[in-house]
């Protein structure tokens, strides 16, 4: 049912605002019960997208999920929503398979937190923020 929901809230949120952007904050993460119980990881990650097909699809890559394999993501794929399947989306300043390989762990999506950002349509940003001068670079 969750899975429905999403999907008719994102068909909602695209006749009322077509523009919105979305930007995912990867910096922490979490494995585990959570979100208060969850083991901490540093991961200094951070998505962008203006399709937010494509940036919930390469937030389950990076968890390990195969994103096609969620309802909601392959739904919303199938109505053309936005891009669900990883191998059509441009991936921009990292490659993430490296990370899928070197953190073996689920991600929480709770640990993840959405704030807004300017990027080019149908590319998704993915950066390693050092500290805070870098995150600046990024937001620029």
């Amino acid at each position: 049912m969750i899975h429905d929901t999403l999907v008719d809230l994102l068909t909602i949120q695209q006749d009322i605002h077509p523009g919105i952007f979305a930007v995912m904050d990867g910096t922490f993460a979490g494995d585990g019960p959570g979100p208060r119980a969850m083991r901490w990881h540093e991961k200094n990650i951070l998505l962008a997208s203006s399709d937010q097909v494509a940036i919930d699809a390469v937030s389950a890559k990076l968890q390990g999920f195969d994103p096609l394999s969620l309802r909601f993501i392959r739904k919303a794929h199938e109505m053309d929503l936005g891009v669900g399947d990883p191998r059509q989306i441009e991936i921009v300043g990292y490659d993430i398979e490296n990370e899928a390989r070197e953190n073996p762990f689920t991600i929480s999506l709770s640990a993840l937190v959405v704030f807004c950002q300017q990027l080019l349509p149908q590319r998704i940003l993915v950066s390693f923020c050092r500290s805070k001068a870098s995150l600046n670079r990024v937001a620029d």
